[in-house]
């Protein structure tokens, strides 16, 4: 890579589902984008799996075939359920619906939720990207820094592999570059929020659930024995799944987590031995952020950059998809010269005030959900044995079917958010 400046209408910084999309609808106006992305691959562990009505919606008006999409994705009869379980082969508890997926969805929208990991998306949108002479891709350069300079942003950028910096300067910038933006970070924006009450291990891992299941299928199998209470998402019952393990980092040190007790924490979420490969772990905390302003001159925020909130409700990614559908047909707006500039700062109005419904919507469904694995008995993890003792017993108890039935009825809310994320 030279070490030249380059001038394009529009710097998009990150290549995750975001910046993809930002870069995919502003070539359909065609307007031209330089979109860098600090990794040479992004990680292969699913994290977002449910795309929204309001989602698929935008992406069939941009002329994108839902219809394929939905084919990279979970089959509907294998993720109508919510399961709460002991293990993934032992008692139920309780089940729900997985969101809307009946017909009567279809009144209100043509395009019904859809179960699509993450890396599938991401994928589908890159593809209709290659070759597009509206989009210069690279990857493995990082953004470093920007400032205004009249009515352009000049922003610094480096390759990470030679540690070569150069300048862009562009219109617009939009940074989509996650959690940790470098975008909000340069420009000094903070966030507010909650910190983090729970602590939380994402376990990526291979394994056919199909002959443990049996014909209690679903999207997400809620399990609650204490050694490794959280969730298994099933993108593929017949091998790519995840489990969410809710962990006390006074006994597990995230530092001292292993491909054993990674291991060991999944066969326990099972309940049976079964071949199975771990493919990542990972460790993060529950918690939510908002920046306290999505715009600085003409450089803006979306999507984790802009707003991060746990996945309990599926609002993330939709959020973030949703923050660059506003805002791109207002640069577009600008740039042609059929709008004053003055639309630009509708956009952190409209989106903002979103991104804080959500992320306390998102905090809501976990702290409920969490106390649904406290009501049975789950939460006593200081003695193993002792907890799962305690989970059978109130299980088991008469007086207490009234009390579990009630805790999972308190799920519904996080199961049906057909309009939360618009």
């Amino acid at each position: 890579m030279r070490n030249v400046s380059v001038d394009v209408p529009v710097l998009i910084v990150g290549g995750g589902p975001t910046g993809l999309f930002a870069a995919y609808m502003l070539s359909k106006h065609g307007v031209k984008t330089l979109l860098i992305e600090k990794y040479p691959q992004r990680l292969a562990a699913p994290k977002a799996h449910a795309l929204c009505p309001r989602t698929l919606e935008v992406c069939r008006q941009y002329g994108l075939d839902t219809n394929a999409l939905r084919r990279l994705g979970s089959p509907r009869e294998d993720a109508y359920w919510v399961n709460f379980l002991t293990n993934l082969g032992g008692e139920r508890i309780g089940y729900l619906p997985y969101e809307r997926m009946d017909a009567e969805v279809l009144e209100s929208t043509p395009e019904m939720i859809h179960n699509i990991p993450q890396p599938e998306f991401e994928s589908f949108i890159a593809e209709r990207l290659r070759g597009d002479p509206n989009v210069e891709f690279r990857k493995g350069v990082a953004f470093v820094s920007c400032v205004q300079h009249g009515d352009q942003v000049l922003s610094t950028v480096e390759e990470r592999a030679t540690r070569k910096r150069w300048a862009v300067a562009s219109n617009f910038v939009i940074g989509c570059d996650g959690a940790k933006s470098e975008v909000r970070r340069s420009l000094k924006i903070e966030t507010e929020g909650e910190d983090g009450y729970e602590t939380m291990m994402t376990i990526h891992f291979n394994a056919d659930l199909r002959p443990i299941v049996k014909d209690r299928v679903g999207m997400l199998h809620w399990i609650v024995d204490p050694a490794c209470s959280g969730f298994i998402i099933a993108y593929d019952l017949s091998g790519n799944q995840v489990l969410i393990s809710n962990f006390d980092p006074n006994r597990h040190p995230a530092e001292a987590w292993s491909e054993e007790l990674a291991r060991s924490t999944v066969s326990a979420a099972i309940g049976q031995d079964v071949p199975l490969e771990i493919l990542s772990f990972r460790p993060w905390v529950l918690r939510r952020r908002v920046a306290k302003q999505y715009q600085y001159g003409n450089t803006f925020l979306a999507g984790d950059a802009a707003h991060s909130f746990p996945p309990t409700g599926g609002l993330g990614l939709n959020s973030g998809l949703a923050d660059v559908h506003n805002l791109v047909y207002k640069i577009v707006s600008v740039l042609q010269g059929w709008a004053n500039p003055s639309i630009l700062e509708t956009y952190e109005a409209e989106r903002r005030p979103i991104a804080m419904v959500a992320s306390s919507q998102s905090v809501k469904n976990g702290k409920t959900i969490f106390s649904f694995l406290k009501a049975v008995g789950a939460s006593d993890t200081g003695d193993l044995e002792r907890a799962r003792r305690n989970m059978y017993k109130t299980i088991q108890d008469p007086s207490k079917q009234d009390l579990i039935v009630q805790n999972v009825e308190d799920q519904r809310e996080h199961f049906d958010n057909q309009d939360s994320s618009d």
